[in-house]
C-alpha cells in the first residue's frame, strides 16, 4: 500500500459496523503511526503490546479489513490519516476514526449555514445570498442535510459552482450527492443522537456557523446551536430577524449578523487558532478523493 493507505484501511475497519467506533482510534492511530509498519501481523502485535486486544481482535475478524480497504479504494471512507479529515476534530475528540461518504470532500476552510425547515421568503433568499458570499470569499460551505435552509444552502453553493458538504444524520447510502455527503454511519437510517453527532461534527469543523430562523426552546437548529455555544465546539452567529429564537441565542453569545455585508467582518473577527487557524487559510479550499 501506499504511505498512509494502511493507516487509513486500519482506521476505516474500527468503523465498520456493527462495531461501535469508540474514541480509542486515537491511541491506535498514535501507536501504528509509532511502529510505521505496514505489516498487519507486526502492527497487531503492536497493538497488543499496547493494550489494544479488543481492536487487534476485530481486525483479525475474516472480512472486515477486506471490506474496510474496498471501501477505501472506492473512496467511500474519510478517516482521520486523511488530508482532509478537519484538525479540530482530531484536536478536540470530536469526530470518529473514520466516516463514510460520497463525492470528494473539500479541505476547508468552512462556513456552515443551517436553519429552520421551513422558512419565509425572506430567508430563503438570505440563505442563498449568504451561501453564494462563502463561496465567493474562498470557503467551503456546510450544511446540515436538512429541508428548509440546510438544502437551500446546498443547492446554492452548487449553482455559484462551489465546494460544499452535507454532514447527514443518517447513512450516505440513502441519500444521492450533489456535492459531498459524510456521515458517521453508511446505510443507518435517521435517529435523534445521530442528530446531535452530526450537529457537533457540523459545528466543530467549521470556522463560523450561521443560524437562521432558530425557534425559542425546539427544533434542530435552536438546539444545535445552543448546544454548540454552551460546549464551545466553535464560534456561531445567528441571522437578525423576527425569528423567536434570536434575542435567546444572542443572550447564550452567539455573534449578531445583521446583514450579509456584515459577514467579511465577522469572518474576520474570528480568533485565530479557535477554527480558522487550524486550515489552510481563507481562499485555497479544494477538493480531495
Amino acid at each position: 500500500m501506499e504511505d498512509g493507505a494502511f493507516l487509513r484501511v486500519i482506521l476505516a475497519a474500527l468503523c465498520l459496523p456493527p462495531r461501535a467506533p469508540g474514541r480509542r482510534w486515537r491511541g491506535v492511530e498514535a501507536t501504528i503511526r509509532r511502529a510505521a509498519s505496514n505489516h498487519l501481523g507486526e502492527a497487531l502485535s503492536v497493538l497488543r503490546r499496547s493494550g489494544f486486544w479488543e481492536e487487534a481482535l476485530w481486525l483479525e475478524t475474516p472480512g472486515v479489513l477486506g471490506e474496510a480497504e474496498s471501501r477505501i479504494c472506492r473512496r467511500e471512507g474519510l478517516t482521520a490519516a486523511c488530508p482532509a479529515y478537519p484538525p479540530r476534530w482530531h484536536r478536540d475528540g470530536l469526530g470518529p476514526g473514520a466516516l463514510w461518504k460520497r463525492g470528494p470532500m473539500p479541505i476547508g476552510p468552512f462556513l456552515s449555514i443551517v436553519g429552520t425547515r421551513s422558512p419565509s421568503p425572506a430567508q430563503v433568499h438570505v440563505a442563498r445570498t449568504l451561501a453564494r458570499a462563502a463561496v465567493e470569499a474562498g470557503y467551503a460551505v456546510a450544511s446540515g442535510g436538512a429541508i428548509g435552509i440546510d438544502t437551500l444552502v446546498a443547492r446554492a453553493a452548487a449553482a455559484a459552482r462551489g465546494r460544499f458538504v452535507e454532514v447527514l444524520p443518517e447513512g450516505v447510502a440513502r441519500r444521492s450527492p450533489r456535492g459531498c455527503l459524510l456521515s458517521a454511519t453508511f446505510d443507518a437510517p435517521f435517529t435523534a443522537p445521530a442528530a446531535l453527532h452530526r450537529n457537533t461534527l457540523l459545528y466543530g469543523m467549521s470556522d463560523l456557523t450561521i443560524a437562521i430562523g432558530p425557534r425559542r426552546g425546539e427544533g434542530g437548529t435552536w438546539h444545535g446551536a445552543v448546544s454548540a455555544l454552551r460546549r464551545r465546539l466553535g464560534p456561531v452567529a445567528v441571522w437578525l430577524d423576527e425569528a423567536p429564537g434570536v434575542p435567546a441565542l444572542l443572550a447564550l453569545g452567539a455573534k449578531p449578523l445583521p446583514s450579509v455585508e456584515a459577514l467579511s467582518a465577522l469572518l474576520a473577527s474570528v480568533p485565530e487558532g479557535s477554527v480558522g487557524g487550524l486550515f489552510q487559510g481563507r481562499g485555497s479550499t479544494r477538493w480531495v478523493s
